[in-house]
């Protein structure tokens, strides 16, 4: 007998936690433990002193919606960890999004291939349903009867078992293309325990967006060609209400179903051993010995006879089958990195998602400039990309720093993309700068704004992007302006932010009372009536010896999120080599969120109750444990925490906030390497607020990045990816 235990239910951090592991297993049964809730709360309890202690127990964790986040199944080693139980097993047993029957496949097929080895994905209730009722004996008795209702999501649950159930997940068929065919391996042979060659199940789905947000996924950026312009409409739809307007809510429901391809096909040669079904389990039917599998934002499976050599064949079937729906290629834009005279470029990376060749004309237009050879024709291999550079021979620089440009690759009969950015020149200027919170030493530095509401920025005035006049009164929130400098000395950024409710601060996290989050020894329960006087009064006294671990109320951290702060990000280290694994087996960079930061500060405004003044907080490092610095969490050898040698300067004047800030280089050993050799960094901040507006962020929407649950402390919400390289002027 195996009991399963889960530690997020232990009551402290470390020393409560080892005694009550100790008891578990002077109780002589086999114990597996786990980890749970979301892998942040595993690490935070049992890894954030940046040790291994816990690790021989931790023989899973479970992770609850982190949706295309399985970050057990990344971290090396969870991975390679020895003993009776073997690795961490990656679990997720309470993700229950996929509570109707169209949703099941699709969904355990994704976990699946993230690398979890237990999915859920459905409510239980959401399953069957157990009503009682009376009915009446023979002898006309009452007699009360129980009785399971089966509701529609166990079709789906019943033909997900059966068609991947125990099967081992193998491959994304296609890891540069689309549609998504995942392949499971066959049933373990009961004789040899080899997977069965002929007994796989192929699992296809035209578009994940259906299943999971389209932020989250790889392609996302990817359009069945009908989708395109149904989309098109219900944005327009969606632009025209005004920010609080109540509709807002469905017609952003609206948006996201119109962007699910609906009418793509994929159609394969399959000889007789091959078959076809949807996610329910229902036979579709050949004509003759073709298949056609429909493209949408729904699963269907490809099986076989099982005879000899048949999955082989399948496979083969399905590299060459005629894809026919989506927008031909993938478009990413990057910034410049070089001032438009002097010798910039715009670097267009196109990716064919078909497994056929393309032939295409491409053209491309960035407002007020004028680019060399805009017009060119050009061939794609099969599942390719290829990054072009157009060469900037004309134009004035914008001194907002936006530059809207336009790219539509047009494939003739496999049809065309149009594909709308805005860019900007992304330069770190080389220049001293005295943090007081003054920004005229910031005069000519390039500006980098973001605003809530796409477009927004281009429709400002002067005000938004130079550094010493403040926002215009109208500017009430939803705007900023960041500009980056650096010397030999320190890294210096500033922004100036549109924000109406300003802050006094918070808490100064170096010297923070951890105690006052926690029950005192004594506390009441006071009782009162009607009228708001008191009742009963009762006294309750902690128990002598037993520390104080319940919170009396949510904790303050450092990194901000739903205050007056600003975070800034670095991603500097290639996947794979940054301390976690690059992706799951069998899938590719990018299809599950992956580490892509590498450094991360906050910027934190420090109250006059706490001292005034400010704070600088190192969240990230290479070598430091992941944690969020929860009070009396234990600290690591190398860890996060004060950057006492940094400077930071926060304020308010009028309706604009103030941050000027310079992190010194011995923080930043390896950006410093990388301006050395004169490479690229990427960078990216994010600005908070603390009145539920939503947060700012310079990668929200570019295409180069995503939503990444863990680009951005806190590690359970979502940020963009920092993926805007940046170059350091010399």
């Amino acid at each position: 007998m195996r009991l399963v235990r889960r530690m997020d239910y232990i009551a402290d951090w470390s020393k409560e936690s080892g005694m009550n592991l100790q008891l578990i297993l002077e109780a002589g049964v086999k114990v597996l433990i786990g980890g749970a809730c979301s892998s942040m709360n595993t690490e935070d309890k049992l890894f954030g002193d940046g040790t291994d202690t816990f690790l021989k127990w931790l023989d899973f964790s479970s992770i609850h919606y982190q949706p295309m986040c399985p970050w057990p199944a990344l971290i090396p080693a969870w991975l390679e960890r020895r003993g009776e139980y073997g690795p961490v097993r990656a679990w997720d047993t309470e993700s229950w999004f996929a509570n109707t029957e169209d949703r099941v496949m699709p969904a355990i097929a994704t976990m699946r291939a993230s690398g979890l080895e237990r999915t859920a994905g459905v409510l239980h209730d959401a399953v069957y349903d157990v009503d009682e009722f009376t009915v009446k004996d023979a002898d006309g008795a009452d007699r009360r009867v129980r009785a399971a209702h089966v509701l529609a999501p166990a079709v789906g649950v019943a033909a997900t078992q059966a068609f991947i159930g125990q099967r081992a997940f193998r491959q994304i068929l296609f890891p540069d293309g689309l549609p998504w065919v995942f392949v499971f391996d066959g049933l373990p042979d009961p004789q040899t325990g080899a997977a069965r060659p002929d007994d796989g199940t192929v699992v296809v789905v035209g578009d994940l967006g259906l299943c999971h947000e389209r932020r989250l996924l790889a392609r996302r950026n990817v359009l069945g060609l009908s989708a395109r312009t149904k989309a098109a409409a219900a944005a327009a739809q969606l632009a025209a209400l005004a920010a609080d307007d109540p509709a807002r809510r469905a017609a952003t429901s609206a948006l996201a179903l119109a962007q699910v391809m609906d009418d793509g096909r994929m159609t394969l040669r399959a000889d007789g051993a091959a078959r076809l079904f949807d996610g329910l389990g229902n036979e579709i039917a050949k004509a003759g010995d073709t298949l056609t599998v429909p493209l949408d934002g729904l699963a269907y499976v490809l099986r076989t006879d099982g005879s000899q050599g048949s999955m082989d064949k399948l496979l083969a079937a399905l590299r060459q089958a005629d894809v026919r729906g989506y927008e031909p290629v993938e478009v990413k834009l990057h910034d410049f990195t070089a001032r438009l005279d002097r010798q910039a470029a715009l670097r267009v990376t196109l990716t064919n998602v078909l497994n056929r060749a393309l032939k295409g004309e491409l053209a491309v237009t960035v407002g007020g400039l004028t680019l060399g050879t805009p017009r060119q024709t050009l061939e794609l291999p099969p599942h390719s990309a290829r990054t072009i550079e157009l060469p900037i021979t004309a134009g004035a620089p914008s001194p907002a720093n936006l530059y809207p440009a336009v790219v539509r690759f047009d494939a003739g009969a496999d049809g065309a993309v149009t594909h709308e950015e805005t860019l900007h020149v992304n330069l770190v200027t080389r220049r001293t700068v005295a943090i007081d919170g003054d920004l005229k030493d910031w005069e000519g530095v390039l500006p980098q704004t973001v605003a809530a509401e796409a477009g927004m920025e281009r429709n400002l005035t002067e005000k938004a992007w130079l550094p010493f006049l403040p926002f215009e009164d109208k500017v009430a929130k939803g705007v900023a302006t960041a500009y980056l400098a650096w010397d030999d000395a320190f890294f210096y950024f500033a922004a100036k932010i549109a924000d109406d409710t300003p802050s006094g601060g918070g808490v100064r996290y170096e010297t923070r009372d951890d105690s006052v989050y926690y029950y005192p020894e004594v506390c009441y329960e006071v009782q009162k009536d009607k009228d708001g006087k008191e009742t009963k009064r009762t006294e309750y006294r902690w128990p002598e010896g037993v520390r104080r671990y319940t919170y009396r109320r949510n904790p303050d951290l450092p990194s901000g999120d739903g205050t007056d702060n600003v975070q800034i990000a670095f991603g500097v280290l290639p996947p794979g080599e940054n301390g976690m694994v690059a992706c799951p087996p069998g899938t590719f960079p990018g299809f599950v969120a992956n580490k892509v930061t590498d450094y991360e500060y906050a910027f934190n405004r420090v109250g006059e109750k706490w001292g005034g003044g400010a704070e600088i907080w190192r969240l990230l490092a290479p070598g430091t444990p992941r944690k969020h610095f929860y009070p009396r969490q234990p600290q690591a050898a190398r860890d996060g925490g004060p950057v006492k040698d940094g400077r930071l300067v926060m304020k308010h004047e009028g309706g604009t906030r103030i941050v000027e800030a310079a992190i010194p280089w011995s923080e930043l050993p390896d950006v410093r390497a990388r301006v050395a050799a004169g490479q690229s960094v990427r960078f990216t901040y994010r600005v908070n607020h603390d009145n539920q507006v939503a947060a700012l962020e310079l990668n929200a929407n570019r295409s180069l990045s995503r939503i990444n649950t863990y680009a951005l402390h806190d590690l359970w919400s979502h940020s963009w990816e920092p993926q805007t390289e940046f170059v350091f002027e010399k």
